[in-house]
Formats: structure tokens, sequence, C-alpha cells
């Protein structure tokens, strides 16, 4: 009891008297309702997030209070589950710029026919038309003129979807896990970045594939953001981007790379 009391001065220490944060909220309920991006200040030291979550864990009880992420590299805060008592006590910290509640994302198709049987038909003879128009030629003549011979070699692209399917005989091995999966990280479920609906492996396909793709020699790293139906959360999407500078930054890559997302959001959040 003594150490919820000091725990609860510590937090209360950290009180703005110059109002509270602001607070973004999703217009509509969702199953990311009640999930928000904490956004420290520019201003606050280092330490202050890991402070922060530790005051709030000390005075929370069952439920109240669930970390899901942590950020750095894009901004300094965290990404957790909390209650509406726990968000007036994090609103009124004067270590917070802002809040953030998450809200629902889709990659806008709304079947599961993602085209991953066309790309496996495909062969080595087979001109695909999306590449026959790229070299510009204005004609279709079953060629694909590439500059300079470029394949995309050396460059890796990173694919924010609903995963890749690895084994693709497309990929020819250069379908990989980056170490990371979004949606096992909110969802506690271990598919690895392995594509359960199919639209993340077309993605994949037009963007690396051998016959299909417009540079196949891309390496390729699935960052799975999206479900089995195709929907996540702008807070996924945020946890994407900060889990793939973490990477680069871990594998200490030098070589250009590429972000692809198809991702879309019809609503506005509300302060």
């Amino acid at each position: 009891m003594k150490l919820g009391c000091v725990l609860v001065t510590l937090l209360l220490w950290t009180y703005s008297s110059h109002g509270w944060a602001p607070v973004y909220h999703s217009p509509t309920l969702h199953e990311y309702s009640g999930i928000y991006s904490v956004v420290m200040k520019r201003s606050a030291p280092l330490t202050s997030r890991e402070f922060l979550i530790r005051s709030i864990r000390g005075i929370s009880q069952d439920n109240e209070f669930k970390l899901i992420a942590k950020s750095h590299k894009t901004h300094l805060g965290f990404t957790a589950r909390f209650s509406k008592n726990i968000l007036s006590l994090v609103m009124r910290s004067n270590l917070v710029s802002y809040v953030q509640e998450d809200h629902a994302i889709s990659s806008g198709q709304s079947s599961t026919d993602c085209y991953t049987e066309d790309i496996q038909e495909c062969t080595q003879s087979t001109t695909n038309w999306n590449l026959d128009t790229l070299d510009g030629s204005g004609i279709l003549d079953s060629c694909l003129k590439r500059p300079h011979g470029l394949t995309g070699e050396s460059v890796s692209v990173y694919v924010m979807d609903t995963g890749i399917m690895y084994e693709h005989t497309q990929f020819d091995g250069r379908a990989r896990y980056p170490g990371f999966d979004i949606v096992d990280q909110y969802f506690s479920e271990d598919h690895k970045g392995e594509d359960i609906h199919g639209h993340g492996t077309s993605v994949s396909g037009v963007i690396g594939g051998r016959d299909t793709g417009v540079a196949p020699g891309v390496e390729i790293f699935s960052v799975r953001i999206l479900k089995s139906d195709i929907s996540g959360s702008w807070g996924m999407f945020a946890d994407g981007i900060e889990q793939i500078l973490s990477h680069r930054e871990l594998q200490r890559q030098f070589t250009p790379c590429v972000v692809s997302a198809s991702v879309f959001s019809e609503m506005h959040y509300s302060a």
C-alpha cells in the first residue's frame, strides 16, 4: 500500500500546471479503441518514457494498462492499451506532448481474390502487360526494356501488408522475415510475417517476382501490419516504420531501401 502511494506521488509530480496534453480520439468504436500512442515532448529527458511507464504500472489495477510497443526512432514514446482513468493521468503529465487513439486501416481489397494464383501460373516465357508498358515504348511488344538492365539487385524492399508467402517460387528465396511481426506483437500470434490472406504476396510479386515483378532482383522483407481480414491500425503502421528503422540500423544496412504500404483510412481524428 505504501509503495502505491509513493508511485502516485511520483506521477503527480509530473503533472503540468499549464494544461493537459491534447488527446486525438478515433471517431468510431472498433477493436483498436482504447489503444493509444503516447508521444513525449522533445524537451523531455530520454529517461522520461521509462519513468512514466513505471509510474503508470505502479498505480494500475488489473487490465488497466498493457504496454504494446516502444518508439524511439520516429519519436520518443510508447503504444499501450489503457483505461480512461490512466488516460486522464497521462494527459496531465508535463512530459507528454500529445496522445493519439489508434484507428483502423485497411488495404482496400475487399475480397480474398488477390491474384496469387496468377503469380503461380506465370512462367519464364510469359510477359505481363503491366511490365510491358513500363519501358515507355507506348506499345505492347512483349518486351520490357529495363534501363541499363537494372533489376533492383542490392536494394531492400519492406512490404507493409498482410505478410508474404516466403516459399513462393516467384521469389527465389529473396523474401525474408526481418525478425518482427507487428500483428503477432499486438495479438500474441506467431505467424512471423507469413501471409495467410494473399494480398501481401500479390503486392510483393508485382514488386519483385521473378517473372511478374518490376524489380526481380530485390530483397523483400515482410512487415505484417494487416491481419487476415486485411485490417490493421495506424498504431500498427507506426510501429512497423519504427521496426524497419531499427532493423536497418541493426543490420548496418547502407544500401538503398524502399518501403511499400498499400493502406488507407477514411476516418479523421477528433481532438
